[in-house]
C-alpha cells in the first residue's frame, strides 16, 4: 500500500515539472549532509525541481547513489525531528527537518517557491 501511494505521488509530481533549468543530472555531485556539528559525505546522481499538486508549492527531489542512500538511511533513522543541512563545497544549499527515515535513497523536500527550487537544483549539482 505504501509503495502504491508513493508511486502515485511521484507520478503526479513528475507530471507537473517546472519549466526552465529545473532538472539536472548531477554527475555524482559530492555534497555534505550536516546535522549539528557532524557531517557525512553524500553523493547525488540527479536533482529536479517540481511542484506539489496538493499545495501548489515547489519542491526539490534528489536521488542519492547507493553508498549515500545507506548513509541517509542510518543518519535519518536516528535523527527524526532534527534539522539537516545539505552543503556543497561548504556552502549551505538547503535545510530541512527530518520527518521520517530516508531509506530508499530518494528525498523530496517541499515548501519552496519555483525560483528557489530551481536555485537549489543548480546549487546541488554544482552549476
Amino acid at each position: 500500500m505504501m509503495i502504491f501511494l508513493r508511486k502515485f505521488a511521484l507520478s503526479s509530481l513528475t507530471a507537473v515539472l517546472l519549466s526552465g533549468p529545473a532538472w539536472a543530472e548531477c554527475s555524482d555531485a559530492a555534497l555534505a549532509l550536516v546535522i549539528g556539528d557532524t557531517s557525512w559525505p553524500v553523493t547525488i546522481t540527479s536533482a529536479k525541481a517540481l511542484t506539489d499538486p496538493e499545495t501548489d508549492r515547489a519542491g526539490v527531489s534528489m536521488v542519492f547513489d547507493a553508498r549515500s542512500a545507506r548513509t541517509m538511511g542510518q543518519v535519518t533513522t536516528d535523527r527524526v525531528g532534527e534539522t539537516m543541512a545539505i552543503e556543497n563545497e561548504g556552502r549551505l544549499v538547503l535545510e530541512a527537518v527530518i520527518h521520517a527515515p530516508v531509506l530508499d535513497g530518494h528525498v523530496d523536500i517541499r515548501g519552496f517557491d519555483n525560483d528557489r527550487a530551481s536555485e537549489i537544483v543548480e546549487s546541488l549539482c554544482g552549476k
